[in-house]
């Protein structure tokens, strides 16, 4: 059987990288309003957003795996 605490360092790895590609995203908007496609930037700032609202979904799934986790040992 796989380690118990596994699936949360995987899922804390992922939450990880998705809020790095957030803070690319940002810079990219931030160009973009720059250079004057500001529709565009806002459109991906939404987009931002959704991925800022997923990983604190994330993070609350992780806080939860790792309690079951405790409380089983």
């Amino acid at each position: 059987m796989a380690h118990p605490k596994l699936f949360p360092a995987v899922l804390a790895s992922l939450q990880l990288n998705q809020m790095m590609i957030g803070e690319a995203f940002e810079e990219i908007a931030a160009w973009l309003e720059k250079e004057g496609a500001t529709e565009t930037a806002q459109k991906l700032r939404v987009r931002v957003g959704d991925l800022r609202f997923n990983a604190k979904t994330m993070d609350k799934a992780i806080i939860e795996l790792l309690k079951t986790d405790e409380s089983v040992h």
